[in-house]
């Protein structure tokens, strides 16, 4: 998982998110991901995602996963399977805004 990168596919600030100072960059975050996933459930998580960037990249990390679920990630290249299957790979969401 690649946090960052994420947040940059989808055109979100992707730098200076972490540390506790920057509790409103993240709060902006939250809100913009609030639009873009008018079916994220927060379940009252948000304020846990503000105050800690740790629990802000695991809900990304969930969001890619859904993602990639649905067939909206970037997959490896087929010439790259042997790699992949000894290296992993980061997947991340399309470039084209999220929806869901």
């Amino acid at each position: 998982m690649y946090p960052a990168a994420t947040l940059e596919c989808w055109s979100l600030p992707s730098r200076g998110y972490k540390g506790k100072q920057n509790t409103a960059l993240r709060v902006d975050i939250i809100t913009q991901l609030t639009r873009v996933f008018p079916a994220l459930n927060w379940n009252g998580h948000q304020d846990i995602c503000a105050s800690d960037d740790n629990a802000l990249d695991a809900v990304l990390a969930a969001l890619v996963t859904y993602l990639v679920h649905q067939g909206l990630a970037v997959p490896p290249p087929p010439e790259a399977n042997e790699v992949v299957l000894r290296e992993g790979w980061i997947w991340l969401p399309e470039t084209d805004a999220p929806s869901g």
